[in-house]
């Protein structure tokens, strides 16, 4: 009996000090959650790559034609600059007969003396305003973009680039051709225009 009594002492005791209260302690409680919501407003875009706010002192890259060496002469040249923008957007150019700065001209600002080269314009872009940012056929048909138009008569017609969603960049690609007037050659020398592009917000989609 007493060791019955000795043996079930031991077991208790056994049972005591074999007792872990950490793992209830530490028991894993499950996880909580914080939320965050979380938002920002993209505003609506027209942006010449460079950054510049104002279209007309945005830079694309010069277009050096080469030489005109006879009457028949007719150089061309291209430039290239993309067009960041999130909306549909017109395409307008300098085809000003006042101040003329889109006409290759001679001696600029020299005077009654100036000389001009016939300078025509094309305009292209990358897109197909379906699956990408750009001008439709019929948007490029209605503002004669891919045909040689006179500095004073060219994007009379702006041309209607059209916004793809997820699509917010365009190439557009500007064209110049010069050549002397019929029956003549203009003067020697060196022959200077600035073309200016505007984009101009049509509507956001």
């Amino acid at each position: 009996m007493k060791t019955m009594r000795m043996l079930l002492m031991m077991a208790v005791f056994v049972l005591v000090i074999s007792y872990c209260p950490k793992s209830i302690m530490g028991a894993d409680p499950g996880s909580d959650d914080a939320t965050c919501a979380i938002s920002v407003t993209v505003s609506t875009i027209i942006e010449w790559d460079g950054g510049h706010d104002d279209p007309a002192k945005e830079p694309m890259p010069n277009i050096v034609l080469a030489n005109i060496t006879e009457q028949a002469s007719a150089p061309e040249g291209t430039s290239t600059l993309t067009l960041f923008t999130n909306c549909t957007v017109d395409i307008g150019a300098d085809d000003s007969e006042v101040t003329k700065a889109a006409q290759l001209t001679h001696q600029r600002g020299g005077g009654a003396q100036e000389d001009f080269l016939i300078t025509e314009y094309q305009i292209a872009d990358n897109g197909d305003s379906t699956t990408t940012t750009g001008a439709s056929d019929t948007a490029i048909d209605n503002s004669d973009a891919d045909i040689w138009t006179t500095y004073d008569l060219f994007l009379d017609i702006p041309l209607r680039i059209t916004h793809v969603n997820t699509d917010g960049a365009v190439d557009i690609t500007l064209s110049v051709r010069a050549t002397n007037t019929t029956d003549n050659v203009e003067d020697s020398g060196l022959y200077q225009a600035t073309q200016t592009l505007t984009a101009a917000w049509v509507e956001d989609n």
